[in-house]
């Protein structure tokens, strides 16, 4: 099972100011972005991209927690050191890694382990500076525009609550999630050894956002 007591982790956290979210996470040393978007969109081999072509660290492919930290950051929190993959992207990103025998599962796609090939670059915690909304594109390069809160909405809500169980209090503390950090778009295209290129740069970007005074533009989208 890629990610065992989900449900039950999920109800916990909510009661201590957490929730749970549907998502990839990549990280530098102190901050990280979320790759959000539709199932199939990208977030996973995006996500596996930077692992296999960039310096980058990785918090999760599926669901990380996400919970309020002090002086009103927002912490990200790896759950569970497994990605899965689509079968077409398992030659290109999965190499050696352990493959976890998931066959109960019934969406088509692979899941493996990261540790301990990835070791370490499975980060445990970093704070949360925007979203980066993945969606396919036919050009050859990523591409990064940008997003308003209602696209990073409709990008984390729904998905979110397709997997999990989330009451009226949930879908508020997404919406004020969604408005209080900045997101882009995030255009990939078939060049993947590009993304971790667009996607260091933009995580860039949204740090230094993080750095200015408190409530100064939080959730205007980054240049």
């Amino acid at each position: 099972m890629a990610t065992p007591f989900r449900d039950i982790l999920h109800a916990w956290f909510r009661l201590r100011g957490g929730h749970i979210l549907h998502g990839a996470v990549v990280a530098d040393g102190k901050h990280a972005v979320m790759l959000a978007g539709a199932g199939g969109s990208g977030k996973s081999s995006s996500a596996m991209a930077c692992l296999r072509h960039s310096d980058l660290h990785f918090l999760g492919d599926d669901v990380t927690l996400i919970r309020d930290g002090d002086r009103g950051k927002r912490l990200v929190h790896s759950l569970y050191n497994t990605a899965k993959l689509l079968p077409h992207d398992c030659e290109r990103f999965a190499g050696r890694l352990s493959q976890l025998d998931d066959s109960g599962r019934s969406d088509g796609k692979p899941t493996f382990y990261t540790y301990p090939d990835f070791g370490d670059r499975v980060a445990k915690t970093r704070i949360l500076v925007g979203f980066l909304l993945v969606r396919p594109h036919q050009a050859e390069h990523a591409v990064v525009s940008p997003a308003s809160p209602g696209d990073t909405w409709r990008a984390i809500a729904p998905s979110t609550m397709s997997l999990l169980p989330v009451d009226a209090g949930g879908i508020k503390w997404l919406g004020n999630l969604a408005a209080s950090l900045p997101a882009c778009w995030l255009d990939v295209g078939s060049r993947r050894e590009d993304i971790p290129v667009v996607i260091a740069a933009a995580l860039n970007r949204l740090q230094a956002r993080d750095a200015t005074p408190a409530g100064a533009g939080a959730a205007k989208p980054a240049p």
